[in-house]
């Protein structure tokens, strides 16, 4: 099944001391490109997540992000800069004596300058971290791509909708160019009379002038082509391995080029709105796998 490569996935796991969330945007995107957010404690842990989200996607913009919440009365502690908080009690009891204070250092006060007291955490054991952030990262891919799986059901369906008008359309070209010997025929006879006028048109000098000018303009390759193309069309999405989006993209382009082939060679026979409409609808499913994996 064809993905979309929009998507948005929430996970979260927690134990006794810790508690992560991981979120996962996904948008679309030429190739994979992955950006990990992490707090600084899990940085360690970004190749395994780079190496799991790898196996689960192949195209988009993917943008994980891990938030973290330790349990503090386990986790953390205080440490006392001693040298400096001496420091200012000295400084404070000098100016107190200079200028006959007789008040003692409030301890509190001196605790609440810059850089005396300071609350850390203790560093995370990365083993049983990488175990909670696991499941709370294979929770967010889940729910990510369910989301683009989603929305690749609607694209398929889209794009089958264009897929069967362009078949259509073939249908269409066919049929309007089947006349077109009689037409070449025609044409080449008025055209020898305009220019020989007033002597006799050889019957044979018009059916060789219109064979080679039939063989010029033939667009029945082009339209078997096209076929072909609508038959890669229909299974696209069984496509297993690789990106069926880049599938898409080249059926889109031969469908293109196919459509740019018959404008310049059926002119003559008058298909040329209808290999414009081909070439828009090409477009049209270009634009459709762009969004997808």
């Amino acid at each position: 099944m064809a993905r979309s490569m929009t998507g948005f996935g929430l996970g979260v796991a927690d134990s006794d001391q810790l508690r992560l969330q991981c979120e996962i945007h996904s948008v679309n995107h030429r190739n994979l490109s992955l950006e990990i957010n992490l707090p600084v404690s899990l940085l360690a842990l970004e190749p395994r997540i780079i190496q799991r989200l790898e196996r689960r996607f192949t195209r988009g913009r993917v943008t994980v992000t891990v938030r973290s919440q330790q349990e503090s009365r386990k986790t953390d502690r205080f440490i006392i800069n001693e040298e400096l908080a001496r420091s200012a009690i000295d400084l404070w009891r000098r100016i107190a004596r200079e200028e006959d204070i007789h008040q003692e250092p409030d301890l509190a006060s001196v605790f609440q300058l810059p850089g005396i007291l300071e609350r850390v955490q203790e560093p995370i054991d990365l083993e049983p971290a990488w175990s909670l952030l696991s499941k709370a990262l294979d929770n967010a891919m889940e729910e990510c791509i369910l989301m683009r799986s989603q929305e690749g059901e609607r694209l398929c369906v889209e794009i089958a909708r264009i897929a069967d008008q362009i078949g259509v359309l073939v249908s269409e070209i066919e049929k309007t160019s089947e006349g077109r010997v009689a037409t070449a025929k025609q044409k080449v006879q008025e055209r020898l009379k305009e220019m020989l006028d007033p002597l006799p048109v050889d019957p044979a000098l018009v059916m060789n002038e219109a064979a080679l000018l039939i063989n010029k303009a033939d667009i029945r390759e082009e339209l078997d082509r096209l076929r072909s193309h609508l038959a890669a069309l229909a299974d696209f999405e069984s496509e297993e391995n690789g990106s069926p989006g880049r599938k898409l993209d080249f059926i889109a382009q031969e469908i293109l080029r196919e459509g740019n082939t018959i404008a310049s060679k059926a002119n003559l026979w008058g298909v040329s709105n209808q290999a414009v409409r081909l070439r828009t609808l090409s477009e049209a499913i270009r634009q459709q796998a762009a969004n997808l994996e």
